[in-house]
């Protein structure tokens, strides 16, 4: 008996507990309506309360237009279509034109279709959107909103703060970091994140619209390619802003774009990576893709981003402006913002540069009508197999430097082959076009000479060589080639490799090697004048031959190649053949130097003859460089333009340096197309009684 009347009770009391969770206050409804409400539903054209000041009221109220439903399934259960319910913590939910559920604590979901359902405590939300479940930030002066549509999927007016976590967003699947605010728009979603951010979107489902991902302040996204910053340029400089960045699907994979103006990648110690220019911005479509697979490339502009390569790629239009960082991926370590500089751009084809194999320097491919800017001047295509140049800048919006970079320039014909030549740069803006397959030398130090005696190579190591190292280099034989490079790599690097130069022995009658600059040798107008001259002697004598216009009156003393230098002849450039000798005196060590770069002055006036071809040397441009031509007339008179030849030259510094054939001295610049000839300098050696440095003058002894 007792046993049944326990059972009674606990009956009794769970009936009185469903009575009460399913009679909720409905004040606003009349005794009909309260009873529908809990059976069939009732409809509703205005604002309703359901709750108590105690419990807190939920407003229900009709989405403007609509005729509004709601029914109470059960206890914090509703369902409800066209209707806008905001809770007690100001929390707002609303359903489109099919019956949607709505849950707040634990309820079972079995049959359930489309539903909400949002538990949690004061702070954090659980939100379960017809099974897509997230965390959400609760605050009190930015409650979420929730706007269901007629699929029970989140729509647009939907906003709320995240915790960290994973969330889908119309199909999209991303990692967000707390405090990211989502809201929802008709045509995308948008996510406003810290900065610092990394949200990459995956595919989880059918994917809806637009995914924007954007900073909440002016900082930086991470992507698959690096730190994305936005930028903003006010009166002439840059600031950073917010970062936008747009995904879309199509093509059955997810495209990634940007649509303003100034951007750049930054490396991970913050430094800049490269930057670019959409050229589109202002258009009616500035959508620029970034592409991190170079095999998802489209034929939409674009910029490419892997870990190895930079690209602007655009088939059908001029592509953005690219611009490599001091704090580059590609290893090129001696750019400098507005000194030393490197820009492309793409034009009906791509510009991709691609970090050089081990050792090697960087290589940009050209295809179409793409522009390279290696510094204030420009590369650039017309046809399928040719590379134009001229001494401006082509590519707009870079701040161009004087100075380029080490680099290897391929170009691409339509067919997608490999034209058979190559350009190479150097690191002091010479510019030398190399035949496919014609790179001498060890692979580890490859290297070609130019027309005009510039030395160019694929080798990073190479490269950083000074000039006169490099040249040093190529007049070692083959064997000894090998065997430097051989104890080189024994030792692990290529660190020694100058230092081991500068000892190398110089190769005598090398006019390269033989050439000297001079700077400012004498008084008022030779004030800041630079000229050239060619090192000559005898026994521990060095001298230097040059035109007397470098230099000053003799007697005069001055400086070359840190060696003092006196005026000791001197032919008159109004009255004579404009020439002058130097004699150099130091350190034992600086003439031993010297003596090792003599040249040999041809000792017969019929040494050359016309049709001969020459080499002519000057530091024009700061380096010393041979320059081929033709010796088109000899006059055997004594004076200034004694010998002509057909490479007519007048770039500041090239004055006073020599004519050369067979590895012998036989004129020296004046200016344009003349020389002072070899009976000229013979005369001026012969004054100065310092005919030994031409003639071979034999001694005997009892």
């Amino acid at each position: 008996m007792r046993r049944h009347a326990r059972f009674f009770l606990i009956l009794i009391a769970i009936i009185f507990i469903l009575h009460i969770n399913l009679v909720i206050p409905a004040e606003d409804f009349t005794p009909d309506e309260q009873r529908l409400l809990r059976t069939e539903g009732v409809t509703i054209t205005e604002a309703k309360r359901i709750g108590n000041e105690q419990t807190g009221y939920r407003i229900f109220t009709p989405i403007p237009g609509k005729e509004g439903f709601v029914k109470i399934v059960g206890a914090n259960h509703f369902s409800i279509r066209n209707v806008n319910i905001e809770t007690a913590q100001k929390i707002v939910i609303q359903a489109g034109d099919v019956e949607t559920s709505v849950i707040f604590g634990d309820v079972d979901l079995s049959g359930l279709d489309k539903y909400i359902k949002i538990t949690g405590d004061a702070n954090t939300k659980n939100i379960d959107v017809s099974g897509n479940k997230f965390q959400v930030k609760y605050d009190k002066d930015n409650p979420p909103k929730f706007v269901l549509n007629d699929e029970g999927e989140l729509d647009a007016g939907t906003k709320f703060e995240t915790k960290a976590g994973t969330y889908t967003l119309r199909g999209y699947k991303v990692d967000l970091p707390e405090g990211s605010i989502v809201e929802y728009l008709e045509d995308r979603v948008v996510v406003s994140v810290p900065s610092d951010s990394e949200v990459i979107p995956t595919v989880d489902e059918n994917i809806q619209g637009l995914l924007e991902i954007k900073t909440n302040q002016a900082g930086y996204l991470k992507t698959q390619g690096g730190k994305l910053q936005g930028l903003q340029k006010t009166n002439g400089d840059f600031n950073k802003k917010e970062t936008r960045l747009f995904y879309s699907f199509e093509d059955g994979k997810i495209r990634a774009y940007v649509k303003n103006q100034y951007y750049y990648f930054l490396n991970e110690e913050g430094g800049v990576d490269f930057s670019f220019v959409n050229t589109r911005f202002g258009e009616n479509n500035p959508e620029l893709d970034l592409v991190f697979d170079e095999n998802q490339l489209s034929n939409r502009p674009s910029v490419l981003v892997t870990d190895n390569k930079i690209g602007s790629v655009f088939p059908k239009g001029k592509g953005a402006i690219v611009v490599i960082g001091s704090g580059n991926r590609l290893g090129i370590d001696n750019i400098e913002p507005s000194k030393k500089t490197l820009s492309f751009q793409s034009y009906d084809g791509h510009a991709i540069i691609t970090r050089g194999e081990a050792g090697k320097i960087s290589v940009l491919e050209l295809k179409g009508k793409s522009l390279y800017g290696p510094d204030r001047e420009s590369f650039f295509r017309e046809d399928n197999n040719k590379l134009y140049w001229k001494d401006s800048h082509s590519i707009e919006e870079v701040n161009h430097g004087d100075g380029a970079v080490a680099l290897r320039v391929e170009l691409i014909d339509n067919k997608g082959e490999k034209v058979n030549f190559q350009v190479f740069t150097t690191n002091e803006n010479y510019h030398v076009s190399v035949p496919e397959g014609e790179i001498e030398g060890p692979s580890e130090l490859g290297y070609f000479i130019g027309k005009a005696g510039t030395i160019v190579s694929p080798s990073v190591a190479f490269n950083q060589l000074t000039p006169e190292s490099r040249k040093i280099f190529t007049e070692l034989t083959e064997k000894k080639q090998k065997k430097l490079v051989e104890d080189i790599l024994k030792k692990g690097d290529f660190s020694t490799l100058e230092t081991l130069l500068k000892k190398t022995p110089r190769r005598a009658n090398n006019p390269i090697t033989g050439s000297v600059k001079i700077e400012g040798f004498g008084e008022g107008s030779n004030v800041g004048k630079t000229c050239s001259g060619t090192i000559v002697g005898f026994g521990n004598k060095v001298y230097v031959l040059t035109a007397a216009h470098c230099v000053d009156l003799p007697g005069y003393k001055g400086e070359v190649e840190g060696m003092s230098a006196e005026i000791v002849a001197f032919s008159h450039p109004d009255e004579g053949s404009d020439l002058a000798l130097l004699e150099l005196t130091g350190t034992p060590q600086q003439i031993n130097d010297m003596k090792k770069r003599r040249i040999k002055i041809a000792k017969t006036e019929d040494y050359v003859k016309v049709g001969d071809r020459v080499a002519q040397m000057g530091c024009g441009g700061g380096l010393h460089e041979p320059r081929i031509c033709t010796v088109t007339g000899i006059d055997n008179s004594i004076g200034i333009g004694g010998l002509t030849t057909s490479q007519r030259r007048g770039i500041i510094g090239e004055s006073g340096g020599g004519l050369f054939f067979k590895g012998r001295q036989i004129g020296v610049f004046r200016g344009g197309d003349a020389y002072a000839n070899l009976k000229s300098i013979h005369k001026l050696l012969d004054d100065a009684s310092l005919s030994q440095l031409y003639k071979f003058i034999l001694i005997f002894f009892k």
